[in-house]
């Protein structure tokens, strides 16, 4: 039975999915790092290969048509070109020598999953936040997603770190009490927010940790606490100035439908709401889509158009 691979690569762990050409999906692995600016170029298709050999070898007997790889940090032509001649010099003379191959950005796959289509505008809040719009000419837009410390609104590691300010804040008394200040000591094992200060800028402190205390957020505004509320809302407002401001520079662009994706939309209601209300035109809240599928879902749904634009079917 043929099948095609979709690839989702970000700087951590790239996670590969297989669907047969009817789409259905055959299995799902993980691998180290995709991102070329989070490695290197040569160290990314490395890692890509292992992945792919791993697939492999969990399908004997199968042939694999075509594989798409949406990665974090391939934007521009040059270098989706650079990741494609490196990812197809690390699989010659390996079983996928000769299958087709297409190069995405993240943000390409995640619209595709999100709207099952190459146009629309895609808002992205994991660990990092970005904004993305392609129209019907093939123009590429985008705001924010500029990294932690020039803008990261709507992030994991925007809300973590309103998390421990607020704390500290709260510590001061320049903010009330929350249920925040118990939550961040549990989590670090301490006894007083004053000793947050040497966990948060102890070295190698990553953005991911700081990411890790939106979940506290999340949970708090559920449970009613006023300033995680405030956090989370104000965040997701942040977000969505983003996307009012990308269509008011750039005609035609209200005409297209929003995707949202990532695992703060996906986990926090609240967020989700918020972006909605505040990014919806005339009070159609249509306009935005919740993904219900990972991303290396759309790179699959690529993979499959590949190969089927080859004659296979």
């Amino acid at each position: 039975m043929d099948y095609v691979i979709g690839l989702d690569g970000g700087g951590t762990k790239t996670e590969a999915l297989a669907i047969d050409l009817s789409g259905a999906e055959l299995g799902t692995w993980t691998g180290g790092p995709g991102n070329p600016h989070a490695v290197t170029f040569a160290t990314a298709s490395t890692e890509l290969g292992r992945l792919l050999a791993t697939v492999k070898d969990a399908l004997p007997g199968r042939r694999c048509l075509a594989v798409c790889a949406g990665l974090a940090g391939v934007d521009t032509a040059e270098e989706r070109s650079t990741m494609e001649r490196y990812l197809t010099q690390t699989l010659t003379g390996s079983a996928y020598e000769g299958v087709s191959l297409l190069i995405k950005n993240d943000a390409e796959i995640a619209l595709k999953a999100a709207l099952g289509s190459s146009k629309g505008i895609i808002a992205i809040a994991g660990t990092g936040s970005i904004i993305y719009a392609f129209d019907s000419e093939g123009n590429k837009y985008r705001a924010g997603g500029w990294g932690h410390l020039l803008g990261d609104q709507g992030s994991g590691y925007d809300i973590g770190l309103s998390v421990l300010q607020t704390v500290m804040k709260s510590y001061d008394g320049v903010l009330p009490a929350t249920v925040l200040t118990e939550a961040v000591l549990q989590k670090h094992g301490i006894r007083d927010a004053a000793e947050l200060r040497g966990i948060v800028y102890r070295p190698g402190v990553q953005k991911a940790q700081i990411a890790e205390h939106a979940e506290l957020a999340v949970r708090a505004a559920a449970a009613g606490d006023m300033l995680a509320r405030q956090i989370i809302v104000r965040s997701a407002e942040d977000l969505a100035d983003l996307v009012v401001a990308l269509r008011n520079r750039h005609s035609g662009l209200d005409r297209l439908k929003i995707g949202a994706a990532g695992s703060i939309f996906a986990h926090c209601t609240l967020f989700y709401d918020t972006f909605r209300v505040n990014v919806s035109q005339e009070d159609d809240l249509s306009d935005v889509v919740l993904s219900g599928r990972r991303s290396s879902a759309g790179a699959a749904d690529y993979a499959r158009e590949l190969a089927a634009s080859q004659g296979v079917k």
